[in-house]
């Protein structure tokens, strides 16, 4: 998924309350536990603006980014001054020990063809022995509970706005399809208008991908908090795994 300029520009006041501190410590709680040293190349795969990367820098890892929307990526090179970054996959070396990629960036792959692309560029970028952490939409948690149709408002540039999200499937939620409409608040104007699909996934289809890309040790937490076990409640999975020799 590409966004629009418009929509990579409010993207951080969207997500104002999004928890990236919390995040950040769970990112490097996976990292400590595998005795990943702070010396060792980290890349953050899909960064966005940066502040996940921001965070684990600021812990004193070394962490570079990748991402393919340039207003995004303008932001996280402003943010992280010192890391390194990437537009073009073609640039990435294969020299990293740890690769995590977040926020749902597998569940944007819809199709069997972009879930293998997306797996082939992630691992390639791994000197092995090296791990990967992803996250996405847990099937069973969405059909336990679905989710709806809602707004919120945000500020951006002293000027007041309304993000509709307006929710619809056709095959119980394995694709949602997010009609998302940003309208100005105080004339009603519709500013953008986007449509995201986003992919919901059984366990063990991820476990049958990830072998098939040669990953092992596979271990999946529940994607809002990694000190739980996933379940069939976990509305988001988190899963690890590793790629050796």
């Amino acid at each position: 998924m590409i966004f629009t300029d418009f929509y990579s520009e409010i993207y951080d006041q969207i997500h104002l309350n999004k928890n990236y501190e919390y995040e950040t410590l769970q990112i490097a709680g996976i990292i400590a536990n595998l005795q990943i040293s702070k010396s060792s190349s980290i890349l953050d795969f899909g960064c966005g603006t940066g502040k996940h990367l921001l965070g684990l820098n600021t812990i004193g890892y070394k962490v570079s980014g990748y991402d393919i929307n340039a207003n995004m990526l303008q932001k996280a090179k402003f943010r992280n001054k010192a890391s390194i970054f990437y537009s073009n996959y073609s640039e990435i070396p294969k020299a990293y020990t740890f690769c995590y990629s977040l926020f749902d960036v597998l569940s944007y792959q819809i199709s069997e063809h972009s879930i293998d692309n997306f797996l082939t560029q992630v691992c390639g970028t791994i000197l092995e022995p090296g791990w990967i952490l992803l996250d996405g939409w847990h099937l069973p948690g969405l059909l336990q509970s679905p989710p709806t149709s809602r707004t919120r408002t945000f500020q951006y540039l002293s000027e007041n706005f309304t993000r509709e999200v307006l929710v619809s499937t056709n095959n119980n939620f394995k694709v949602t399809e997010l009609c998302i409409n940003i309208f100005n608040s105080e004339n009603n104007s519709l500013k953008l208008q986007e449509t995201h699909f986003l992919r919901a996934f059984e366990p063990q289809e991820i476990v049958s991908k990830i072998r098939s890309f040669g990953g092992s040790d596979i271990i999946f937490f529940d994607g809002e908090n990694y000190l739980k076990n996933l379940d069939e409640t976990s509305w988001r999975f988190a899963v690890l795994f590793k790629l050796s020799n």
